[in-house]
Formats: C-alpha cells, structure tokens, sequence
C-alpha cells in the first residue's frame, strides 16, 4: 500500500513539473513575440516619421537631395534615409527609409546599433 502512495506522490510531482516547466516556456515564447512585434511596430513607426519629414521638406524644395545616407534619431530608435533621383536628369526622386527600433542587448539599450549591424538593414526591424 504504502509503494502505491509513493508511487503516484512521485507520479504526481514528475506531471506537476513538466506542466510547470510547459507552462513557464510558454509565457517566456509569448513574451518574446509580443516585444518582437513591438520592436517591429516601433520601427516602421520611425521608417514612416522619417520618411514624411523627408517628403515634407521634398515638397517645400523638389531639388533637395541627399546622395549620401544620413542617420537620424527618433522616438528612440534610428533611421538612415537617402533621397536621390530614380533616373539621371529625371525629376522624380527616390526615397529611402530602413529604420531600427532600440534592442535590449545585455540588459542595456544601444540604441539600435547592435540591431542594424547584425542585420545589416535585412532583418525584422527593416521598417522599408
């Protein structure tokens, strides 16, 4: 009698602790993907923001070029926009905006350098 108490004791602890550590990976996954999603709104957020200021003063200046890329901070995170003609002699201007939301790295923000030098402007946080 006494081994079939220990055994489903024991039984019932080894159901407990996968549940748990089932339960606990789940919860981590979620919160991974929320902050990942997060990170990617932030920086289209910031793609879009940068690339209306760029627009606007298009707008105010239709010869206003920039032909080498340019860094600029907003809400946090960084954008690299350049501004150059699609053609040569054509009036039409090309636009274009990768930005990067701040990443925790090692319990600190680096402002999203880390982000934009492993992803080299391909990865999720290419706000294009």
């Amino acid at each position: 009698m006494s081994k079939l108490i220990l055994i489903l004791v024991v039984g019932g602890f080894a159901i407990y602790g996968v549940t748990n550590m089932t339960l606990n990976k789940n919860v981590t996954q979620g919160s991974q993907n929320s902050y990942d999603n997060y990170s990617y709104n932030q920086a289209r957020n910031i793609a879009n923001s940068v690339a209306e200021m760029a627009l606007s003063q298009l707008a105010d200046s239709s010869s206003w070029r920039v032909t080498t890329p340019t860094t600029i901070s907003v809400f946090g995170g960084i954008a690299i926009y350049t501004v150059v003609d699609s053609t040569a002699g054509s009036p039409i201007a090309s636009l274009q905006v990768p930005a990067f939301s701040p990443k925790m790295v090692f319990g600190g923000w680096d402002g999203g350098q880390q982000q934009q030098q492993n992803n080299n402007g391909n990865g999720n946080n290419n706000g294009n």
